[in-house]
């Protein structure tokens, strides 16, 4: 649910834009069920294996009904689990995979659906907590989950749904879906009158209410520890995001970085050294001792 390449197309051309104007002007409702497929459809770029130099990894496919995810596997020990976010894919986290591994842990990262190498067309913020809680119980139990953007997101609603992991790490997260909804809708052109109607759809379409999805709400019913990792100057997700899920979260610690944007800040060899060093206080003395 963010705003797709379709829409950053139409926004940048003249003719689409204006097009895209006036249909929002005379008549609404047709822009709205002609934006519907586009808002749910990802951006499919490059694909790329989640390759990290001087590891093996171990690719499988997990059918979960609905959708073959692609997933991968490192490493030994307790088991963090990876979850990307809206147009990503499991490469995105190669940066972490290594620092993770050599930190003591086992580590899966996957593609959700619609991404990457796993199978559908469209997702929502619901498909991705569903695959997130498919792999998370297929490999648990799990230490930590990471999330990173839209990923964020989607694992406090699989946390909330009962997905048991003794820590989240939210990178870069939006604390509200109506957050991308309302910037879709400004990009193709819907007027704020119609917005209401943008949202029934959306819902109808994902079968649960916006309310639900936000993620404040989510966080105070937490028990897992929390890290919440935003860059102050983010341009896609705002750093007031990651304030208010830090606040609304019980036992969450916000870590402000600067310079790294949205997308930079998952490279970053300080960002992964700080995760590592979070979750290795998660471990027991000895596997500490073992791991030093």
């Amino acid at each position: 649910m963010a705003p797709s390449s379709t829409s950053r197309h139409a926004k940048n051309s003249t003719t689409g834009r204006l097009f895209l104007g006036a249909l929002g002007r005379v008549a609404p409702s047709a822009l709205i069920a002609l934006s519907l497929k586009p808002f749910f459809r990802p951006p499919r770029g490059e694909v790329r294996e989640p390759s990290t130099p001087g590891l093996n990894g171990h690719r499988w496919t997990l059918d979960t009904g609905r959708h073959e995810l692609a997933v991968w596997d490192w490493g030994e020990g307790p088991t963090v689990l990876l979850s990307h976010g809206w147009g990503g894919q499991a490469a995105d986290f190669r940066h972490l995979v290594g620092p993770l591994v050599r930190g003591g842990f086992s580590v899966v990262a996957f593609d959700h659906p619609a991404h990457g190498q796993s199978s559908g067309q469209e997702a929502t913020l619901v498909e991705f907590a569903r695959a997130l809680e498919a792999v998370g119980r297929r490999v648990g139990p799990l230490s930590a989950i990471v999330g990173h953007s839209f990923g964020g997101a989607a694992t406090a609603l699989a946390l909330d749904w009962g997905l048991p992991a003794k820590r989240a790490v939210l990178i870069a997260a939006p604390m509200d879906v109506r957050y991308f909804a309302r910037g879709f809708a400004d990009a193709v052109g819907l007027p704020e009158r119609a917005h209401p109607r943008w949202y029934q759809a959306i819902e109808r379409k994902v079968g649960v209410s916006m309310d639900s999805l936000d993620v404040r709400a989510l966080a105070r019913r937490q028990t897992a520890e929390a890290l919440v990792v935003h860059d102050e100057a983010d341009r896609e997700v705002p750093f007031e995001h990651g304030q208010a899920i830090a606040a609304a979260w019980p036992n969450a610690t916000l870590q402000r970085v600067a310079g790294l944007g949205h997308r930079r800040v998952l490279a970053d060899a300080g960002v992964a050294e700080l995760i590592v060093r979070t979750l290795r206080a998660d471990l027991e003395p000895q596997a500490r001792l073992r791991l030093a």
